[in-house]
């Protein structure tokens, strides 16, 4: 189910990329703050609505994904943390265990260390 999403992610991220490539440029030093769409002729203008609302929609759609996905990804996690809890329970009683390990204080300083 993961990589299902993770693959719809990649489509709709080509399918933006696509949408804000076909997109006409705004010109001009006021079309920073907006004002670059007053001059267009009303078909042009339906055409740039119409290419900024597939935009949103894509960019939603890549949300509501990315949600999606982190859901189904923490859902699995819990299930392989269960397992290692299991495993860690299954170990036999003779094996070594880190408290049995040296410590560092231990151990032989290195060539260069005083």
């Amino acid at each position: 189910m993961f990589t299902a999403l993770v693959i719809l992610a990649i489509f709709v991220v080509l399918l933006t990329v696509l949408t804000i490539l076909a997109q006409n440029p705004k010109s001009g030093a006021g079309a920073q703050f907006g004002g670059g769409g007053s001059s267009q002729v009303i078909g042009v203008k339906h055409g740039t609505d119409l290419m900024e609302k597939l935009t949103w929609g894509f960019g939603i759609a890549l949300l509501v994904i990315c949600v999606a996905a982190n859901l189904v990804q923490t859902n699995s996690a819990g299930v392989q943390g269960e397992g290692l809890e299991q495993i860690q329970q299954e170990v036999p009683q003779g094996a070594p265990s880190l408290e049995d390990a040296p410590s560092l204080e231990d151990a032989a300083p290195l060539e260069g260390d005083e």
